[in-house]
C-alpha cells in the first residue's frame, strides 16, 4: 500500500491543488508520503495501521512528531481510503 501512496499524493495536488488556498504539494516525512498545504499537513499510512493515538505505529508517531515540531497541523489518511476518497485529505487540509 505505501508504494502507491506517492501517485496518491501527486494525483491529490492535481486535482484538488488550486482548491486550496496556497496550493498543495506532496513531502516526505521520516519516508512516509504526506500532502502539505499551508500549516497542515496530511500523512499516507498504511490501511491496516491503527489510527488511535495510543496504539499508532512508531515510524506514524515520529514522522507525526517531526512535522507537528516544525509547527504543522498534522493529520492521517490510510492510502486505500485517500486513493478512494481523495476528497478525505482535503477536509483536512482546509
Amino acid at each position: 500500500w505505501l508504494d502507491l501512496a506517492p501517485g496518491v499524493a501527486q494525483r491529490f495536488v492535481e486535482v484538488f491543488g488550486d482548491a486550496l488556498e496556497g496550493g498543495a504539494h506532496v513531502e516526505q516525512a521520516q519516508g512516509l508520503v504526506c500532502v502539505r498545504s499551508r500549516s497542515k499537513v496530511v500523512l499516507l499510512v498504511h490501511p491496516l495501521w491503527r489510527q488511535d493515538e495510543r496504539s499508532l505505529d512508531p515510524l506514524v508517531r515520529s514522522a507525526g512528531n517531526e512535522l507537528s515540531k516544525s509547527g504543522l497541523t498534522v493529520g492521517r489518511r490510510d492510502v486505500r481510503h485517500a486513493w478512494s476518497f481523495p476528497d478525505s485529505i482535503y477536509s483536512l487540509l482546509v
